[in-house]
């Protein structure tokens, strides 16, 4: 979803006053479990967004999540002492869907002549080239550095970061995952006036026509 789009900031600030809704009754039943709800709520505000772009992308995302998820377990359970060579393995399997559904209709059609229809209505999913790469990149730098697998809410809300999901930048595990694995809900008036002034400069480059 584009962020120039008045429709994103709709549901934007609509999930936002529910999460804060949300919040303010978690925190009389279950106060302790806040970072909790935070990190919980980060994520379903991330996957909703998503889904409003539409449920392929919403469906590919997930699929290329979990499967980059669960190889990660796998390898550092069975077989830690050959992870660099399980790369082989691993990254053309996240790389699949993209493959699909940017080449299939070059390779199909127009390299083996199969003239099959379907290949040429294929529609990309939305962010699906920043997400994959974003996931490589992850498995990467986990098993070449020798890194502990994250938690899976935090692997989640590093995978499904809404700022930056669709559109990138393409950020790196070191950079992006201590930040979310710190993730709370805070309302920081010099965080909001230094955000703001990124979203006017952001917002300029968005709109200013190329030429």
């Amino acid at each position: 979803m584009n962020f120039a789009e008045l429709r994103f900031w709709e549901y934007l600030v609509c999930g936002l006053i529910f999460i804060l809704g949300a919040r303010l009754v978690w925190s009389r039943v279950a106060s302790s479990n806040l970072e909790t709800f935070d990190k919980l709520a980060l994520l379903l505000l991330g996957l909703s967004l998503l889904l409003c772009v539409s449920w392929v992308t919403f469906l590919i995302f997930l699929t290329v999540a979990a499967v980059t998820y669960a190889g990660l377990l796998w390898i550092q359970k069975y077989h830690p002492q050959r992870a660099t060579k399980c790369l082989v393995v691993l990254i053309p399997l996240q790389l699949a869907p993209l493959v699909y559904y940017k080449y299939a209709n070059f390779i199909g059609n127009g390299l083996l002549n199969l003239h099959l229809d379907t290949l040429r209505h294929l529609i990309i999913p939305v962010g699906i080239s920043f997400y994959t790469f974003q996931k490589v990149a992850f498995v990467v730098d986990t098993l070449v550095h020798k890194c502990p697998v994250p938690r899976f809410l935090d692997y989640m809300n590093f995978a499904g970061f809404f700022p930056q999901i669709v559109a990138g930048p393409i950020e790196r595990r070191a950079d992006l995952l201590p930040q979310l694995e710190r993730f709370r809900f805070r309302w920081l008036p010099e965080d909001l006036n230094q955000g703001f002034s990124w979203m006017v400069v952001g917002f300029f480059f968005q709109m200013l026509p190329c030429r």
